[in-house]
């Protein structure tokens, strides 16, 4: 095991979160964002190496400090939509917490260790379920419950450069992960990038078209 692939996997996920704090800064409200952010990215990783602690999946020792970093992540992109709704700051980081706990560390356990319940051996992408799918999840719940349609009352855009930038190191940064999440750079790595790629493209023209249909618009963001 190379050490220098896990210590490029963290980093890789490090990168993620601040290409998406910048790429989401225009729709969280303005202070104290930066702060929060951060609690929330604390609150998922302690999260996960506390339930891990108590729980000692079977997992190499080598998967924990990407999987630490990935959990801090996940927790971010949580809470996005519970910002934009306007909750404060010790009820994101509760919400956090508790999403962490009860969602993230028990879908990422049965992503990572491949041991699902009656014998099922779940086929996850580099943690997509825990990260893409769950945090979807828990957007599209606090959206039905607080019935909010309209995001924007938050929103400033951000100049095109920053934005852009902010899109293509969130993207490198998944790819990044994706290679880096087998813990071995071999012969699979070059499908592990063209597969990662072709899904990053198919879901954005999927979700780039909702927008246009949706709002009437498509954005950077989106694109993210």
């Amino acid at each position: 095991m190379d050490t220098t692939i896990v210590i490029a996997s963290v980093g890789a996920v490090v990168i993620m979160i601040g290409a998406a704090a910048v790429v989401y800064r225009g729709m969280l409200p303005p202070a104290p964002s930066a702060g929060i952010s951060l609690g929330v990215v604390a609150v998922g990783a302690a999260s996960w190496l506390g339930m891990a602690e108590l729980v000692r999946p079977d997992l190499p020792v080598e998967v924990m400090a990407p999987a630490t970093a990935l959990a801090g992540f996940a927790a971010f992109m949580a809470t996005i939509v519970v910002r934009m709704a306007g909750m404060k700051t010790a009820p994101t980081l509760l919400f956090a917490l508790a999403w962490s706990a009860m969602v993230f560390v028990p879908v990422a356990l049965l992503s990572f260790t491949g041991q699902g319940p009656l014998g099922v051996r779940p086929i996850d992408q580099g943690g997509s379920l825990a990260i893409n799918v769950a945090t979807g999840a828990a957007a599209l719940g606090v959206l039905v419950s607080t019935r909010r349609r309209d995001g924007r009352a938050h929103r400033t855009p951000l100049p095109v450069g920053v934005a852009t930038a902010g899109v293509v190191a969130l993207s490198l940064g998944w790819l990044g992960w994706l290679v880096g999440s087998e813990l071995a750079i071999d012969e699979l790595t070059p499908t592990i990038f063209t597969n990662g790629l072709a899904g990053a493209v198919g879901g954005v023209v999927g979700w780039l078209a909702v927008q246009r249909i949706r709002h009437q618009s498509t954005t950077l963001s989106a694109v993210a």
